[in-house]
């Protein structure tokens, strides 16, 4: 592993960046749903913070990611842009308390293996079923 790092040093800091960066964003998204719900934040903030939580948690995209370069803009710009927008909306004192809140709880945060198992089951049954739907296609 030393080895790699010596031979590649400038992509080794550049993935710790973008491990950094993803880390913030994610420590961001799921401050903004601690305060989503908090009386002192101002409607337009709340408004702009839901809508911002809710378009980085939905599986929907507004632009499909198998568009080519296009389809990643959305998730590159708009999503960050949105966290950033609703931060600069949300009071600092508020801000504040929730980001340590945050960082607690994602610090604190345990795997769910029972979860795991049941989304490791529904992708078994989903393979089975398409594997099923192959072969009766074959007969």
């Amino acid at each position: 592993m030393q080895d790699l790092i010596k031979a590649f040093p400038v992509q080794v800091s550049m993935l710790r960046k973008w491990k950094e960066t993803v880390r913030k964003l994610k420590e961001d998204v799921y401050t903004l749903y601690l305060a989503s719900r908090d009386p002192r934040i101002p409607f337009i903030a709340k408004v702009v913070l839901v809508i911002t939580v809710a378009y980085a948690f939905s599986p929907i995209d507004l632009i499909p990611d198998f568009i080519p370069v296009i389809g990643y803009l959305d998730d590159l710009l708009l999503l960050p842009l949105g966290i950033w927008l609703s931060i600069r909306l949300i009071p600092e004192p508020v801000l504040h308390h929730y980001r340590q809140k945050a960082k607690e709880q994602m610090m604190q945060r345990k795997p769910n293996y029972i979860m795991a198992a049941v989304i490791v089951i529904i992708w078994l049954l989903v393979g089975y079923w398409a594997y099923q739907a192959y072969m009766d296609q074959i007969d």
